[in-house]
């Protein structure tokens, strides 16, 4: 798995820079390609790269919208996309703290569901990034940071976005 900070754009016509607001300025954790531009393709644009079984490169895509038809927006030919749960759908928008005000961490799945997949590529699981998991931003903030045990956590934010489902811990290491 590689992943970033902002997908790579069309070096030629489109390039990406850090001050970019298009919705493809999106971290590897939950990332995000343009809906209505049927033609972006997840390998070119994401910000996440996974290496495949078949020893190819694919790029993710989360859909940001709860609409069924995002889910399918990408599901022709040899792509193959890889979603991030529980950014995927923005399943995790809903979750809050705890109520002693702590904040539980959730494991980020790298996977391709079926409905992405064909015949040749039934939906399966890639991995879980060691260390990195998604928690709410219901009261909370990048650069966080806070104890679970002996392990220390800082909360990271999804590029230039701020909604509660846009934020993920990581684990440090000393």
């Amino acid at each position: 798995m590689i992943g970033g900070s902002i997908g790579a754009g069309n070096a030629g016509d489109h390039p990406r820079r850090y001050s970019d607001t298009g919705v493809e300025n999106s971290s590897w954790f939950h990332p995000l390609i343009s809906d209505n531009a049927s033609a972006y393709e997840p390998n070119e644009q994401s910000s996440l790269r996974i290496l495949a079984p078949d020893l190819n490169w694919y790029g993710g895509k989360n859909w940001y919208s709860r609409s069924p038809s995002d889910q399918t927006a990408y599901a022709a030919g040899s792509i193959i996309p890889i979603v991030t749960w529980p950014y995927a759908m923005r399943m995790f928008e809903d979750v809050q703290p705890n109520i002693d005000g702590t904040y539980s961490l959730f494991p980020i799945l790298l996977f391709a569901p079926s409905v992405y997949t064909d015949d040749s590529y039934p939906g399966f699981i890639y991995g879980v990034p060691e260390g990195c998991f998604a928690i709410t931003g219901f009261n909370n903030n990048q650069e966080n940071t806070f104890t679970i045990g002996s392990d220390n956590y800082v909360v990271c934010r999804n590029s230039s976005y701020s909604q509660v489902w846009d934020y993920m811990a990581m684990r440090l290491d000393a």
